[in-house]
């Protein structure tokens, strides 16, 4: 009580404020009143009693933030995990609680009423305030909560006999902040994963009724009612005398009805003016006749507002109420009025301008909708992420990254509110990628989206199973001709090194190419001419260029982005700042935070070297296809040009197919979504009959080998092949191998099939280990299943995949290589032998599934805000500087990127991340966190990587959207934008990734990760003799597929038999996806032709995945809790592999005549070993724990682009934000001209005077 009147007597004394008696906007007034409430409240004998009774168990403290920290202690003294309670928007002070301070080249401080994008001197100004805040904090805040900490903390966690930790180690082990904001009220902020948007949670959803009084009031007043209140701590009755007569006289000018808060009687009042002592505030605002709202904007005030949709008149007078007005005034629903002895005229000019113009009521409607516009209503969704804290021990899988490497040097997604009904939409989602785990991910969100009522136009190489209700498909199959089926994705090839699987420069001619045979193709030809064509937002795949954002300009429509893989700086940078690389990693990096020296070094290579091949290749390269292909359609239909550029970064969402269970806590923008497990079904698939009993009976558990559905078992070689059956025979486990062939002389607990049902196989309760390529599907799915991996990543991600797996703790990974049969044995025998393994994957599969909502909800929640928000402009990073062409475009674009997010993804959307924490996409050994020479090459990777950007890539670009596009923006007569306008206008990216399977990466708020989305909440049945296979395998199966793309057949013949050699020795079943039958093989040894992987890894007995590492593999592998071996061959499949491999649920087998061994090796250590399969299973809680399904979330963000124009609110702050601005170049420049000024003018003076002496002197 002694507290509460100091403040209410001093500084919130609205008299005392007017008369400049205190300053109470000042960190120098209010850090001493809340250290006196901080010692009042210590000292009170109640909480003295609590603290002090020994009986006392928490499972979590909630604390509230407010300019200190001392409550951190309590933490301390109950040893439980701690999460503060922030009341304001996130900013520095906070967000450096658990992530590195944020740039003030387009951040403000809590105190300051600046809004970005900043001026010069704004920039200045900011820069100046958090160097003086950390100053004060450092050396006197700081001294004074450890005092209080040393007194009242310290003697009562000795006295539970407990060790005392520094205060410094408890302010920083957060595993929390419960943020009371949201993006539609503040700004689009790319926030850690454990920052967590809850505004307006408060809000119930039934509003009390008013008083029969103030009913009547209300409904009898013709003229709107106008709500007067200074909230709850300052009073009205504390206004100077003169001040509330002028505004007495000056309501009562109006014939609107005025209701004031007031705490006594007011005589001589008007007879429009009420007076109420106590105000029912929400069910006055909530009120239809309520049209204005004259507040101290306080942030409960201003939610409630914009709840409700009333605009407002700001007074602010303390603390946050400065920075709350300021930007609901440039938001336009509010005008700002000063608290001055002059306000009564201020406030009465301010009412007829917001009466007399509609536009302030029309804006806070619209901005209404964006905060409406939620997947789960917010008080749901804090409920969900406290009790997530508690189920996963403290939440360590949500931690940045980047604070990761911070506290080494000692120094995310908004899903909220009310669920709108769902309108029909039209989407054309373009998946062009002729890789079967692609078309899994496209073919399960074209589902969801569609059985959320919506028409879908489906543009894929890989056509659907079946006919899907509502989608319309546009036939590319004949492309598959242009596909390297025997050079790129072939095993052999790979492992006699005559192709290089994991490079930038193999990555960018073929996925040109494959633009440029896509925008020829005269199916697509006629979708793009036809002028009778709408549709409400577009969705399409990034992988390594951005091309496809010219469907946006064609279509006049929100772009969204769906990023297969992890976020990334590629990714990110299209809807923010590049995020850092000292603890982001490349896509192809390995690296896994945090990072050391070397990888840090590695990382920023990695990234400067991206961005310059992007810049001076890449671009070039997609400028010229822009031009090419999508200039001519956009002029066709009589639309404004706009330039590639411009489409590149105007991305309302991207929709991530990532989960934080998989990769790592990202601090993201609100604009990406991670949804990593949609593809994954609720209800797993029966296995077939005889792979089920096959898999029951399978008593010491099942190793499920695969190499997903691009990399093909059959290519190992024939060495490889028959030392992994030699290998797998030695184990009294069944072992799954998904072999395209049959496979000859196999062990008799080898079992092979050509299709393998991935989940099914995974689900079982015998699956005990997956050994996978670490594509990100089958790490999703080893998550989702919560089996352990051995990661022999191939390709691109794989590698980081594995990595990250490997970290995590439920992998292993082995080397694709021709020994890889004995590290694979190795890595079963670690598994085996060490539960480790299978219990930190159940760990994590439990943080994947405890989730607010599926990741398939929140998929089609996203997809459909965007749409509702007309292309959720208000979720776009201020650090991204494009502007907005919402007049030119009226289609907005969205991306989906395969891959984990890195940085060429990131880039078309946000500033690229940093590489000394994100590794490049195609980064075979970096992951997070980086050593030092990683931290090098990754900085290598990204330099060159942007340089073929720039001067190769975008001008191929560049040509095939001039060729293919131009031509029917034009036939629509349509403005031809750009293609670097295009290609950044991205209104979306939707990311095939999610948290558990990569790492916590800092994504903008329009990148959405959507990892696992493919996978079907119901897994098909496995076919019957495939069924009873499983359920008989009662040493459980291992499954192994190289992939759709990866053939098995073509391993080289010595392969083959080593295989099958390694897999006799296995008591486990093997079923190997084998296109071909395979002689010899062992008993336990079973080929399928065709394997329903899902239905496999869903399948209990499946105890292990043997895969390519492909990022479908990897996430299935997640969603199914299956530990993985990973054999990576191509592109993203090394850094899938490494990042499981890090993540401690696989092992990773190079691709090698010697694999058999490897995988042998592996196999035991993941068998004997149960620590991966318990990762996995850890990792796959994590990946299922999300507040919507992966599926509804890509819908419900690509619907939300097409309701938003575009989510222009989603596009990232370091995005309006030159790269100079963000070093503050301009500002040292400024200060270097000053100090010359200075010097010159001091030296002049001096020798002047000198000069004059002397002749004096003369």
């Amino acid at each position: 009580p002694a507290s509460i009147q100091y403040v209410l007597d001093s500084g919130m004394n609205l008299k005392v404020v007017m008369d400049n008696a205190h300053d109470g906007n000042s960190f120098l007034t209010i850090v001493p009143s809340l250290m006196n409430i901080s010692r009042n409240t210590m000292e009170h004998p109640n909480l003295q009693k609590l603290i002090r009774d020994k009986n006392q168990k928490f499972d979590a403290v909630i604390t509230e933030w407010m300019f200190n920290e001392v409550y951190a202690g309590f933490a301390g003294v109950f040893d439980c995990p701690l999460i503060w309670f922030s009341t304001v928007q996130p900013h520095w002070m906070v967000v450096r609680l658990v992530d590195e301070v944020p740039n003030p080249a387009y951040t403000v401080d809590i105190l300051s009423d600046n809004i970005p994008p900043l001026t010069f001197l704004q920039r200045v100004a900011e820069l100046l305030l958090q160097t003086m805040g950390r100053l004060i904090q450092t050396f006197w805040v700081y001294g004074l909560e450890e005092d209080i900490y040393n007194e009242f903390f310290v003697p009562v966690i000795r006295h539970r006999n407990n060790t005392v930790p520094s205060f410094e180690t408890l302010r920083y082990n957060v595993s929390l902040i419960l943020s009371n904001s949201h993006v539609s009220m503040g700004g689009p902020a790319r926030l850690p994963s454990n920052v967590i948007s809850i505004g307006g949670y408060h809000i119930s959803p039934k509003v009390k009724p008013l008083p029969v009084d103030l009913q009547k009031v209300m409904d009898n007043a013709n003229h709107g009612v106008i709500y007067f209140s200074m909230g709850s701590n300052l009073r009205s009755n504390q206004f100077p005398e003169e001040v509330k007569a002028e505004l007495i006289k000056m309501f009562g000018k109006f014939k609107q009805t005025v209701i004031w808060k007031f705490e006594e009687d007011l005589p001589n009042r008007p007879n429009n003016v009420h007076i109420v002592q106590w105000a029912p505030q929400q069910s006055i605002l909530e009120h239809k006749n309520c049209i204005l709202f004259i507040t101290h904007g306080g942030l409960l005030s201003i939610t409630e507002s914009m709840h409700y949709g009333v605009p407002l008149i700001g007074i602010p007078v303390f603390a946050d109420q400065f920075v709350n007005v300021a930007r609901a005034v440039k938001k336009g629903y509010a005008l700002k009025v000063d608290l001055s002895y002059a306000m009564a005229a201020d406030m009465e000019t301010a009412i007829k301008t917001i009466i007399d113009n509609p536009k302030y009521a029309a804006r806070v409607k619209e901005l209404s909708q964006i905060y409406h516009d939620r997947p789960i209503p917010p008080a749901k969704e804090l409920v969900h992420w406290v009790d997530h804290v508690v189920r996963t021990q403290g939440a360590p899988h949500l931690r940045s990254p980047a604070f990761v490497k911070m506290h080494t040097w000692l120094h995310f997604m908004i899903l909220l509110a009310l669920l709108y009904g769902t309108n029909a939409y039209k989407y054309l989602v373009v998946s062009p990628i002729p890789g079967k785990s692609h078309a899994i991910l496209g073919s399960a969100m074209v589902t969801h989206l569609a059985n959320a009522g919506h028409e879908v136009t489906y543009v894929t190489v890989i056509l659907p199973e079946k006919p899907i209700p509502r989608v319309t498909v546009v036939d590319l199959s004949d492309n598959l001709k242009y596909f390297p089926a025997d050079g790129a994705m072939n095993l052999k090839a790979i492992m006699d090194n005559t192709h290089e699987g994991n490079s930038l420069l193999a990555f960018v001619p073929m996925t040109i190419n494959m633009s440029r045979n896509t925008l020829e193709h005269p199916n697509l030809q006629k979708l793009i001419r036809d002028k009778n064509q709408k549709f409400d937002a577009v969705i399409t795949e990034w992988l390594f260029h951005e091309v496809f954002t010219g469907f946006a300009a064609v279509f006049d429509c929100p772009l969204i982005w769906f990023s297969t893989v992890q976020p990334h700086w590629m990714v990110v940078r299209l809807v923010d700042e590049i995020p850092n690389p000292a603890y982001t990693v490349d896509i192809l990096s390995d690296n896994v935070p945090p990072l050391t020296f070397k990888q840090r070094v590695e990382e920023l290579c990695f990234q400067t070297m991206g961005r310059l091949l992007q810049t001076f290749w890449v671009s070039g390269l997609e400028e010229n296809i822009y031009n090419e292909f999508f200039v001519p359609a956009i002029r066709d239909r009589h639309n404004t040009v706009p330039s590639f550029e411009t489409l590149r970064y105007n991305v309302s969402l991207i929709l991530s197919n990532s989960h934080v269970s998989m990769g790592g806590s990202a601090r993201l923008p609100a604009n990406i979504i991670p949804i990593g497990g949609y593809h994954i079904s609720s209800t797993v698939k029966p296995l077939p009959e005889d792979l089920q009993k096959l898999m029951d009976n399978a008593k010491h558990g099942v190793i499920y080998f695969s190499m997903g559905s691009n990399l093909r078992s059959k290519q190992f070689p024939e060495k490889v092949k028959a030392e992994l059956l030699q290998m797998f025979g030695k184990f009294k486990q069944t072992v799954i191998w998904k072999f395209e062939e049959n496979l000859p002389n196999r062990p008799n607990n080898v079992h092979i099939v050509q299709w393998a049902p991935q989940q099914s196989i995974l689900e079982h309760k015998n699956c005990i280990l997956f050994i996978t390529h670490g594509g990100l599907l089958s790490i999703t799915e080893s998550i989702h299943f919560g089996v352990p991996t051995i990661g022999i990543p191939v390709f691109a991600d794989q590698f980081v995949n594995v990595a990250r797996a490997v970290k995590n703790g439920y992998a292993q990974k082995v080397d694709l290589s021709y020994s890889m049969a004995a590290d694979i044995e190795k890595a079963i025998k670690e598994f085996l032998h060490n539960p480790k393994y299978t219990t930190r994957v159940k760990e994590l599969s439990q943080i994947y599934h405890d989730r607010p909502i599926p990741p398939e909800k929140e998929l089609v929640h996203w997809v459909d805000h965007v749409v509702r928000t007309q292309g959720a402009p208000h979720l776009r990073s201020p650090a991204f500087m494009v502007p907005w062409f919402a007049g030119v475009f009226n289609c907005p674009l969205i991306w989906f990127s395969s891959v984990e997010p890195h940085w060429m993804v990131l880039q078309l959307v946000d500033e690229i991340p940093n590489p000394a924490y994100s590794a490049d996409f195609l980064s075979v050994d970096s992951v997070p966190p980086l050593t030092l020479k990683q931290r090098v090459i990754e900085l290598y990777t990204q330099i060159t990587g942007k340089l073929l950007q720039i001067f190769w890539l975008s001008k191929l670009e560049q040509d095939l959207y001039d060729e293919l596009f131009v031509p029917h923006i034009r036939h629509r007569q349509n403005s031809v934008p750009s293609f670097d306008t295009l290609r950044y206008n991205g209104s979306l990216i939707l990311s095939n990734s999610h948290v558990s399977m990569g790492i916590p990466l800092k994504l903008p708020a329009n990148v959405i990760p959507i990892g696992g989305y493919h996978i079907k909440p119901n897994i098909k049945p496995l076919p019957k003799d495939l069924q009873e296979l499983m359920d008989n395998a009662k040493h459980g199966v291992i499954y192994f597929s190289m992939g759709s793309h990866l053939r098995s057949k073509k391993f080289p013949e010595e392969v083959k038999k080593d295989l099958l050699r390694m897999f006799s020795k296995l008591k486990q079943t093997v079923i190997w996806k084998f296109e071909e039958d395979l002689s010899n093989r062992p008993s336990n040894v079973h080929i399928l032709k065709w394997a329903p992987q899902q239905s496999i890894l869903g399948h209990k007995n499946c105890i292990l995945f043997i895969t390519h590492g492909g990022l479908l593999s990897t996430t299935e592998t997640m969603h199914y809790g299956v530990p993985t071996i990973g054999i990576p061959v191509f592109a993203d499949q090394f850094v899938n592999v490494a990042r499981a491999v890090k993540k401690g649920y696989a092992q990773k087998v190079d691709l090698s005549y010697s694999m058999a061994a490897n995988i042998e090796t592996a196999i035991k250590e993941i068998l004997d070993n149960p620590k991966y399969t318990t990762r996995v299973k850890e990792l796959s809680e994590i990946y299922h724990d999300r507040p919507l399904p992966a599926a509804k979330e890509l819908v419900h963000w690509v619907e939300h682009v097409v309701k938003t124009n575009g989510a222009i609110h989603l596009r990232s702050p370091a995005f309006m934000v030159p790269w100079y601005q963000k070093l503050y170049l301009d500002v040292i420049l400024v200060l270097l001209v000053t100090v010359l000024v200075f010097k010159y003018v001091f030296i002049f003076t001096k020798k002047t005077l000198f000069e004059k002496r002397k002749e004096k002197f003369n």
